[in-house]
C-alpha cells in the first residue's frame, strides 16, 4: 500500500495557493450599465466601454447594456462611439452606471 505523506508543508503550501485564488477573486468587481443617446433616450449598439488605463473592454448590446468585470483599484470608464463626445464616468463606489451620451455636431465643408 503506498504511504500517504500528511506533512505540514505541504498543507501550508495548499492553504496559500486557495488564499492567492480568492484574493485574486476579491480583487475584481462587476459593473453593469446602459448607454442612451441624450437627444432621444434610445440606447446606443455598438459603443466601446474601456478601463482607463488598461485593455479591458467591451461593447454595448443593442438595447444599450453591459457588462464588465474591472480591477477593483480602478475606478474610471471611458465611453466613446463614432458620432458622440467621449464621456469619462466614475465608478468609484457603484455597481451600476447610466449613461448619455451627447451627439457630436460638426458641419463638413465641401472640397
Amino acid at each position: 500500500m503506498p504511504k500517504i505523506n500528511n506533512s505540514p508543508t505541504r498543507g501550508v503550501a495548499l492553504m496559500l495557493l486557495l488564499a492567492l485564488f480568492s484574493f485574486n477573486a476579491i480583487a475584481q468587481k462587476d459593473i453593469s450599465g446602459r448607454i442612451e443617446s441624450s437627444k432621444d433616450k434610445q440606447p446606443l449598439a455598438g459603443v466601446t466601454v474601456l478601463v482607463k488605463g488598461s485593455k479591458i473592454a467591451t461593447q454595448t448590446n443593442v438595447d444599450g447594456t453591459f457588462k464588465l468585470n474591472v480591477p477593483s483599484g480602478e475606478s474610471i470608464l471611458l465611453i466613446t462611439a463614432v458620432g458622440y463626445e467621449p464621456q469619462e464616468i466614475s465608478i468609484s463606489g457603484k455597481a451600476s452606471v447610466m449613461v448619455e451620451l451627447k451627439e457630436v455636431i460638426s458641419a463638413l465643408n465641401e472640397i
